[in-house]
């Protein structure tokens, strides 16, 4: 779920190459349950969307490609506001156009420009592909 999602946002060539999938899994074991919420769609037990929030950094936001627009990502959106009402961050990649109207139509603003590491990106081909935006929202 959270590949596709990631792959198509970005425009990526959607793949499941072993070193590439292996290397995520491994990061994903790293999440602490406790800052994690899952969306499963009952009928198929399938996950449709992840939240992860560390204080008032949202760290990631995924759904789905066939749920989304179906308000999931809002459901998790609202959730994060509540266990962080006094103001989230988020850094979303500045090729991701569907998240930043995501975004901004939930009342985030922007607030920096720069450049995620190539660590953890191994996708990434040049530093441009890494240009990211700071999005802050407040209660």
């Amino acid at each position: 779920m959270w590949r596709r999602s990631f792959q198509r946002a970005l425009g990526l060539e959607e793949h499941d190459r072993w070193g590439e999938l292996s290397e995520q899994l491994n990061y994903f074991q790293h999440f602490d349950p406790a800052l994690s919420r899952v969306t499963i769609d009952v009928r198929t037990s399938q996950i449709v969307g992840l939240l992860t929030l560390s204080g008032d950094a949202l760290d990631h936001l995924f759904v789905h490609v066939d749920y989304q627009r179906a308000g999931i990502g809002k459901k998790l959106l609202d959730e994060a506001k509540a266990r962080s009402p006094q103001g989230l961050t988020l850094y979303t990649f500045q090729r991701n156009t569907g998240a930043q109207q995501f975004y901004l139509s939930q009342g985030f603003v922007e607030t920096a420009r720069g450049f995620a590491s190539f660590d953890g990106n191994p996708w990434a081909q040049s530093k441009s592909d890494l240009a990211d935006i700071r999005y802050e929202w407040r209660r």
